[in-house]
């Protein structure tokens, strides 16, 4: 997996957007078969969100991509945001996106995600201590593909 910023790369917003090159093909340390990359909302400088989802009261987390015809697609690319707070062990919980095929599309996607999904499954929103993006299946990991997403504006909003 390769992470990074580069001007010049499709921008949604401001200047730059992060890439993030997957691969669930190859078994790379750990031994896992999917790629994912995290922020920790404990630092500021990390993510610029507060660690409490709830302050003023947003109720959707926003990212926009863009895919790219080259990219692996199928069920062993998922694409999925998680949420993590600081409880420990069943702390995390994740959303999966639904069409895998708009990884492909050299276009910008936007995918708004109810914060309520993630509290439904556990996760205490006021005190969120890691945002998740990945692609694979953490829980029962399978080889798949590679490919390359942009990804930019992520943020919490009222919508």
């Amino acid at each position: 997996m390769t992470l990074g910023l580069a001007p010049g790369d499709p921008v949604h917003g401001g200047e730059k957007s992060m890439w993030f090159d997957y691969d669930n093909l190859s078994s790379h340390y750990p031994l896992s078969y999917y790629s994912e990359i995290y922020a920790n909302t404990t630092r500021p400088s990390s993510l610029g969100i507060s660690k409490d989802g709830t302050v003023s009261e947003p109720n959707v987390l926003t990212l926009y991509f863009y895919g790219d015809p080259a990219n692996a697609a199928g069920d062993a690319e998922q694409m999925y945001v998680g949420l993590e707070d600081s409880r420990g062990i069943g702390s995390y919980a994740d959303v999966k996106y639904a069409d895998m095929n708009d990884i492909t599309e050299p276009d910008w996607h936007e995918w708004n995600i109810a914060l309520q999904d993630f509290g439904d499954s556990g996760v205490v929103l006021t005190d969120v201590n890691k945002v998740y993006i990945g692609f694979g299946n953490r829980a029962a990991p399978t080889p798949g593909g590679t490919g390359k997403v942009y990804i930019d504006d992520i943020r919490l909003c009222a919508k």
